[in-house]
C-alpha cells in the first residue's frame, strides 16, 4: 500500500512538473526557503550526517 501512495505522489508531482513548471518551481523554492531559514544549521547537519551514512553504507561491503 505504502507503495502505491508513494508512486502516486510521485506521478503528482512529475505531472505538475511537466504541466507548470513556473509553478512547480516557485513552489519547491519556496519549500527550500522555509525549510533552509526555519531549520538551517540542523538541515544542513541532517543532510551531512546522511550522506556521511549511505557512504558508509556503500562501502561496508556486505558484512559477512
Amino acid at each position: 500500500m505504502v507503495l502505491y501512495i508513494s508512486m502516486a505522489i510521485i506521478a503528482i508531482c512529475v505531472l505538475w512538473g511537466l504541466l507548470n513548471p513556473d509553478g512547480f518551481g516557485a513552489a519547491t523554492t519556496a519549500a527550500m526557503n522555509f525549510t533552509t531559514e526555519s531549520f538551517g544549521w540542523y538541515y544542513l547537519l541532517a543532510v551531512l550526517a546522511f550522506l556521511i551514512f549511505c557512504v558508509y553504507r556503500r562501502s561496508a561491503g556486505t558484512g559477512a
